[in-house]
């Protein structure tokens, strides 16, 4: 979000494996699964301002439905800086 401060961010690279790593302590690289289930996802065609819109559009289905609001979220990014912003795709998961 527009207030959200540098240092408080976290940022994930996540891509597919053929086995899982070996566990190194106290190395930059952390191994993690991404198990199957439920989950609220949407998409956004544009700039990406508007994946917000998204966010709340899925929080108001979440709540109208009973499920609880997740605490993280992933988003997926199909294209970027070399498109025009209005090709931009994102696709926004959030795990129950």
């Amino acid at each position: 979000s527009a207030g959200a401060k540098p240092e408080k961010l976290q940022s994930e690279l996540r891509f597919p494996l053929p086995e899982p790593l070996p566990e190194k302590p106290g190395a930059e690289i952390d191994a993690d699964v991404i198990r199957a289930g439920k989950a609220a996802s949407g998409m956004d065609l544009g700039a990406f301002a508007g994946t917000m819109e998204v966010y709340e559009e899925r929080h108001a289905w979440l709540e109208k439905n009973g499920d609880p609001r997740p605490a993280t979220s992933r988003e997926y990014y199909y294209n970027g800086q070399e498109d025009p912003e209005e090709q931009y795709l994102t696709r926004i998961v959030m795990p129950l």
